[in-house]
Parts: structure tokens; sequence; C-alpha cells
């Protein structure tokens, strides 16, 4: 599952790691100087025995884009996989982002992605006919 939030502007010095925290940080994709002002957490939950622990999240200025909501769902799947996870759904509110970010995923008619993730998401996507 994953959500996105509001969070307030702060930034502050982590001395463990040497560094200033509060700035927009995409993981892989790298940090800028922009003061975060979103978070955006990825959760996974197991359905038989009710735990749940968050595996990523990201600081960004302003809403995320759909497009790297995409590539975040890429790499948490990939992660989950590489685990040896069995992803089985995707849970996240209908915000316009996520339903842009949903509708990427669904590949055009005769489109057969080697792609392990799209593959998996399609396979566990429960997808909303609007």
């Amino acid at each position: 599952m994953f959500d996105e939030m509001s969070i307030r502007e702060n930034l502050h010095f982590n001395q463990k790691f040497d560094c200033i925290g509060g700035f927009e940080d995409c993981g892989s994709q790298g940090r800028t100087c922009s003061i975060a002002n979103h978070a955006l957490l990825f959760m996974i939950h197991d359905l038989l025995r009710k735990w749940k622990q968050p595996v990523a999240y990201y600081f960004t200025r302003g809403s995320t884009k759909a497009e790297m909501i995409v590539q975040y769902l890429k790499e948490v799947l990939d992660a989950c996989q590489n685990a040896g996870l069995k992803v089985v759904a995707t849970v996240c509110d209908m915000g316009a982002n996520n339903v842009m970010a949903l509708n990427c995923w669904v590949l055009p008619e005769g489109n057969h992605s080697s792609d392990f993730a799209i593959k998996k998401l399609q396979q566990c996507m429960i997808h909303p006919t609007f």
C-alpha cells in the first residue's frame, strides 16, 4: 500500500549521518536543494499474520508526479520480489496522481513487456474503471 501526505517544511541537522535533513529526497533519483513538503510512504502488509512494515519513503516538493510513482512502484515491487515476498495487491487512495500512475501500468493489447514489475503489478492490481 502507498499514500502521500503533506508535511511541514523543516530543516534539521542529523549528527549521525552528518547531513541536513528536510530536503527533497527521491531515493535512487537523488536529493535536491528544495525543501520537502510532502512524504510518500510504501508499506507492506501480511494478509495472514496481520503485520505491516514501512519499506520505502520519499520526500518531495509538491505532490509526487505520476511518472515518479510508477518508478517508485517498480523499485518497491522488485525489492519485495528479491526479498521473497509475494505481492497479491496494491492499495492506495484515488488521488489524481495515483490514478494517473496506475493507468500508466495498464499496457495496450499486444504490448508484452519483459519488465517483471509491470507484469507483476498488472497481475495483482485491482484497477477501477472510470
